[in-house]
């Protein structure tokens, strides 16, 4: 009688459904412990853009720079080359919510959520700065950038164009 080998106890069944919906729990536990984690830093987020901007050396096209991405869209892009997914995670750096950086502004979804939460230093505010904070003691601010005076005064026009501040706010259209 083979096909006993294969059939499932009962009891046995009710075992693995119950290991799943704990496993289920912990996994939406430790997403949320992770949006909790970003939103805590808010006050760091905040502060990116300004130091994004400082970082800047004003030679890369806003599209393809992160640093311009920040000061002019108040998202952070969180990048991971290994991940298969199809839209850009980033941090709302007013909020500290995780939400997509391509398009409307949207939650991101738990997937991404949970991939990023084994990637920890991607969503460590601190670290950015500190990274930010070196790119912009390690530039040459002596070389104006094409079609301007002087870096000081490129990133003058950035501020009042987005109208930006050490601790950034969001932009408000009337």
């Amino acid at each position: 009688m083979w096909y006993r080998v294969f059939s499932v106890r009962k009891e046995d069944a009710m075992k693995t459904n119950d290991v799943s919906c704990v496993l289920e729990r912990e996994r939406a536990t430790f997403i949320e412990h992770i949006r909790d984690h970003v939103r805590a830093q808010k006050d760091l987020w905040r502060r990116v853009p300004w130091c994004a901007l400082h970082a800047d050396d004003g030679y890369h096209g806003a599209q393809e720079n992160d640093l311009a991405f920040a000061y002019y869209s108040g998202l952070w892009r969180i990048r991971e080359t290994s991940w298969n997914i199809a839209r850009t995670a980033a941090v709302d750096l007013f909020s500290g919510e995780l939400v997509y950086a391509d398009g409307p502004p949207e939650r991101l979804s738990d997937d991404a959520v949970y991939r990023i939460g084994m990637r920890l230093e991607l969503i460590d505010a601190e670290r950015v700065l500190r990274r930010l904070h070196h790119a912009a003691k390690h530039q040459l601010d002596d070389i104006p950038p094409v079609g301007h005076v002087s870096v000081d005064a490129w990133r003058q026009v950035i501020i009042e164009r987005t109208k930006l501040t050490p601790i950034y706010e969001r932009p408000r259209f009337s």
